[in-house]
């Protein structure tokens, strides 16, 4: 499904936000994310991957879109994955510590086998 600003694809297990049109994650994308996965969780979507290939730059209001995305799936039972990371935008969660709280793989392929391995 195509949205303004990124496609859903959604499986049985996932879903999958990819293809992000504005190069930034900045106070113009957050609120169009947040009220997508507030729209998807209520749909009953637990397990969200972030593939953030395209994105370069990424501000607070973008990270706390993630970490509000975050806190919505593991309070449903799920869980959040962040993918393709840029050097530039891993960096940044590097230094605000953010690490220890996403759960961050190398690429898509690798996050979606995480919630296929699940529960297998």
């Amino acid at each position: 499904m195509k949205t303004e600003y990124f496609d859903i694809e959604k499986q049985e297990k996932y879903t999958l936000l990819y293809d992000f049109v504005p190069i930034k994650f900045d106070n113009r994308l957050s609120p169009y994310v947040n009220e997508k996965i507030e729209d998807l969780i209520k749909e009953g979507v637990k397990n969200i991957i972030f593939d953030l290939s395209y994105i370069r730059y990424c501000d607070s209001s973008g990270l706390s879109s993630l970490l509000k995305a975050n806190r919505l799936c593991n309070n449903n039972g799920g869980s959040l994955i962040i993918c393709n990371l840029n050097p530039m935008v891993k960096r940044l969660i590097d230094l605000s510590r953010l690490d220890s709280i996403f759960n961050i793989k190398s690429t898509v392929d690798e996050a979606k086998q995480y919630f296929l391995d699940e529960n297998a």
